[in-house]
């Protein structure tokens, strides 16, 4: 993995982590928390490293960006 992929993959964690955790945030209880960060990690682990084996299985690379605009077509 290239260092900005890392990157990426730590800050759609925190993102997703403080969207799991975000009435307990508003709640100001703080215990839910590492939980929702372990939750988070899990789900972006278990995605991504499914998506580098099926693209190992098929010789193709995978990268991860998070916000990526690009253009199609014209």
């Amino acid at each position: 993995m290239e260092n900005e992929e890392i990157k990426n993959i730590i800050a759609a964690s925190l993102i997703l982590s403080i969207v799991l955790a975000f009435p307990s945030i508003i709640g100001q209880r703080w215990e839910l928390l590492p939980q929702a960060v372990f939750y988070a990690l899990i789900i972006l682990c278990v995605s991504i490293g499914i998506k580098k084996i099926v693209a190992s299985m098929l010789d193709l690379g995978a990268e991860h960006r998070i916000w990526h605009v690009g253009r199609i077509g014209f």
